[in-house]
């Protein structure tokens, strides 16, 4: 839940369409059944609302959207979308707020997916709030996403191309450099690359 449709829409606050379909899910594993293993993919802070429910799923990973360390960036790129803080936030009420001994703590992702800019004032504090998850999932700007997520016209789309052009002008060379501060300062977190750190293992 899910790679294409965030399941934590802003109308899940009123029709609670995401809750149902966990209750559904943990119904599975009675009879002697275990409960599914999930994985959430989503951008919102709406998910700390049924960590009553996240806690009893025994294999859950949670990947929670980031793609930039700095406001101004999402805010070109992602107007509409929760802000950095609000996100971490969600993440940290998420793994203080199940007990060990009262239910299963999930794995946590952070998916910097795409990799946006971050303006390197922020850089480093970001990286370091990075350390709250057990992993954090890399990949490269396709050209298939750029319409949805830069811009709503191809005017728009290319002034926010030249407004960060330092990153840009060098895309894959800004990607390596990123990603080996990542492996550099989180020793402790696992750095993964594209789908493949979309899973639960």
């Amino acid at each position: 839940m899910s790679s294409v449709t965030d399941p934590y829409q802003p109308l899940e606050s009123k029709h609670q369409l995401t809750r149902r379909l966990l209750e559904v899910m943990l119904d599975m594993g009675i009879d002697g059944y275990p409960t599914p293993t999930l994985v959430i993919q989503t951008r919102s802070p709406i998910i700390t609302r049924d960590i009553d429910y996240l806690q009893r799923f025994k294999r859950l990973r949670i990947n929670m959207s980031i793609p930039t360390g700095s406001e101004l960036v999402r805010k070109d790129f992602e107007p509409r979308s929760p802000s950095i803080k609000a996100r971490l936030n969600a993440i940290t009420k998420i793994k203080q707020s199940i007990d060990y001994f009262k239910g299963f703590v999930p794995k946590i992702s952070i998916t910097i997916t795409p990799l946006l800019p971050t303006l390197p004032t922020d850089e480093a504090a970001f990286i370091n709030k990075l350390a709250i998850a057990d992993r954090v999932v890399i990949q490269t700007f396709h050209a298939s996403q750029s319409r949805s997520l830069i811009a709503s016209t191809r005017q728009e789309a290319e002034e926010i191309k030249q407004k960060y052009a330092w990153w840009y002008d060098d895309e894959k060379l800004s990607y390596m450099k990123f990603k080996e501060k990542l492996v550099s300062r989180l020793p402790s977190v696992e750095i993964m690359e594209g789908k493949e750190g979309f899973g639960y293992e």
